[in-house]
C-alpha cells in the first residue's frame, strides 16, 4: 500500500514536471501568492489546457478506459460550468487529487490529466494503484478563474477558493465540500505551482 501511495505521489511530481517543461536556472521574479504571469510578460496561453480541453480529455479517457474511469459533475461553478471530476480504482483507501484551485496556476491541470490517463492504462503499476486506491481526480477545481487566468473566482469579490473553507461563499467550495464529505478521502494532494507559465 505504501508503495502505491509513493508511486501516485511520484506520478504527481512527474506529471507536474512534464507539464511545466524546462525552466530557467534562476528562479523567475514573481509575486508571492500570484499571479504567476506578470503584466509585463508576453506569454502565449494557446497551449495551456482550458475548460473545453479538460472536458474533451475527460471524455476521451473515460471512453478509452473500458469502464475503469467514470466522470461526473459535483455541481456548477459561479458562471455555470460543470465542476467535473473523475474516479478511477476501487481500492479501500480513497485518494483525493485536485488541481487548479487557483485559476492562474496553469500546469497543475495538465499534470492531473496525465496522472488520470496513466491510472486508466494497462500498466502494472497503474493496476496496483487501482486495486489499492479509489482515486478522485479534479483536474480544474476553479474553471471560471482558469478561463479568466486569474487566481480567484470571477465574482465581483474575487474570492480565493483556497481560502473559502469556512465561509463557503462560492458554489465551487460548497460542491467540492459535499463531494469530499461523500467520498471521505483518507489521503489528498492539492497541485499548485509558482513562477512563469
Amino acid at each position: 500500500m505504501r508503495r502505491s501511495i509513493a508511486t501516485l505521489a511520484g506520478l504527481a511530481v512527474l506529471g507536474t514536471g512534464l507539464a511545466a517543461g524546462t525552466s530557467a536556472a534562476a528562479d523567475p521574479a514573481h509575486i508571492p501568492g500570484g499571479p504567476c504571469i506578470q503584466d509585463d510578460q508576453n506569454v502565449s496561453l494557446a497551449s495551456v489546457a482550458g475548460y473545453d480541453d479538460v472536458v474533451q480529455a475527460l471524455d476521451r479517457i473515460e471512453s478509452a478506459s473500458q469502464g475503469l474511469v467514470t466522470v461526473e459533475s459535483a455541481g456548477t461553478s459561479g458562471e455555470g460550468r460543470e465542476l467535473l471530476y473523475a474516479t478511477v480504482g476501487d481500492g479501500p483507501t480513497t485518494f483525493w487529487l485536485q488541481a487548479r484551485i487557483h485559476g492562474n496556476e496553469l500546469h497543475s491541470t495538465e499534470a492531473a490529466i496525465q496522472i488520470l490517463d496513466h491510472l486508466a492504462s494497462g500498466d502494472p503499476t497503474a493496476r496496483l494503484i487501482r486495486e489499492n486506491l479509489t482515486v478522485v481526480v479534479i483536474p480544474m477545481y476553479n474553471p471560471d478563474g482558469a478561463e479568466a487566468n486569474i487566481r480567484q473566482s470571477t465574482t465581483p469579490t474575487r474570492i480565493d477558493l483556497n481560502r473559502d473553507w469556512e465561509n463557503f461563499a462560492q458554489p465551487e467550495s460548497v460542491a467540492f465540500w459535499k463531494l469530499w464529505r461523500d467520498t471521505a478521502p483518507e489521503l489528498a494532494l492539492d497541485l499548485h505551482h509558482m513562477g512563469q507559465a
